[in-house]
């Protein structure tokens, strides 16, 4: 499909890609500007430039050649449709992505500045983007921070008007780590806002307001579904480790649990050593008790000893005296 081409500046020599409704709606705003550039397709060469085209009986915008050659056809079925263009314009405009994959909501905030339209892929072939985004590491909730490392933060929506995207692409996406959500924009919607109208004039009033429409209605919900969606080598590492700490975590619940049953047993048990203990201790204190007392009765028993000594040496004494001649004065004196 011609529905990019290289924009050369005649002027500067500078040189960028450039989609047909671009180039149109730029020649509209700019026509004298626009007279500074010439366009080839996919290569800067006499034979490959191609001028901006738009057709208002399918309502499609490509690049067409200057020559005709055998085998090569401007056909009005290529290019881009302009109901593709609006959406992929209006999607890449929006601050937050609400999506709902089936019956899955998925909310995304987005980095600022960081949305784009076909962004170009060099994989094993190239490949457009329809709608780049750069996913803001801060998400609303759980499912949008999980996505956020499974994916690397990026993300790809491809727009299905009458064609959904082919399977070589989402494969190449897929092993290289792109996620892509599909959103299908449905035939009544083309024909309530008039997108692919046929005979209808493309003026540039009529892209901004379909754009403007496109944005209410995809900034509160956009319906689609994922056709690729990749998991990183880390994330699967982090999913991997998560899992072995879940494991652990129920392992330690399950043994709480049974400590927490055994509490009221090992609660008694704790009771019956501090009694115990309790008594331990008072015997230990009658037992000091009856160590004091035994001190105290071998003082006393040492006292008593030598009260009984010191009680012989009197009486001793007392002995000597008797024998005094005295003896006898001492019995008169009594004896009165």
């Amino acid at each position: 499909m011609k529905s990019y081409a290289i924009a050369f500046n005649k002027h500067t020599g500078e040189q960028s890609t450039i989609s047909a409704f671009d180039a149109f709606l730029f020649k509209e705003k700019n026509k004298s500007e626009f007279k500074n550039f010439i366009f080839y397709y996919e290569k800067i060469d006499k034979e490959n430039k191609v001028y901006v085209r738009f057709k208002k009986s399918t309502q499609r915008a490509h690049f067409a050649y200057y020559s005709k050659k055998p085998n090569r056809e401007n056909s009005e079925s290529e290019g881009e449709s302009l109901s593709h263009y609006v959406v992929k314009k209006a999607l890449a405009q929006l601050p937050a992505l609400h999506l709902v994959n089936e019956k899955d909501n998925i909310d995304f905030y987005l980095k600022a500045a960081k949305s784009e339209n076909e962004k170009l892929f060099t994989f094993s072939n190239n490949y457009r983007a329809d709608v780049y985004y750069e996913l803001d590491k801060n998400q609303p909730d759980k499912t949008g921070k999980s996505l956020f490392y499974k994916w690397c933060g990026k993300l790809v929506i491809e727009v299905k008007v009458t064609h959904k995207t082919n399977s070589e692409k989402c494969e190449a996406f897929e092993e290289n780590g792109i996620p892509i959500f599909e959103v299908s924009v449905s035939g009544k919607m083309r024909d309530k806002y008039k997108l692919d109208q046929p005979g209808a004039p493309l003026t540039i009033e009529r892209i901004e307001n379909a754009i403007s429409e496109m944005k209410k209605i995809f900034s509160k919900k956009i319906y689609g579904r994922l056709i690729s969606d990749p998991t990183s080598k880390e994330y699967a590492i982090m999913c991997k480790y998560k899992k072995e700490i879940d494991k652990f975590k129920k392992a330690y619940e399950k043994h709480r649990n049974e400590f927490n049953s055994l509490r009221p047993q090992v609660d008694a048990k704790r009771r019956e050593l501090e009694e115990l203990n309790s008594k331990i201790d008072f015997y230990r204190a009658l037992e000091n008790d009856n160590n004091n007392l035994s001190q105290e009765k071998i003082r006393l028993t040492k006292s008593l000893d030598k009260l009984r000594e010191e009680n012989q040496e009197l009486r001793q004494k007392l002995d000597k005296t008797s024998k005094n001649p005295l003896k006898g004065v001492f019995k008169k004196f009594r004896k009165r």
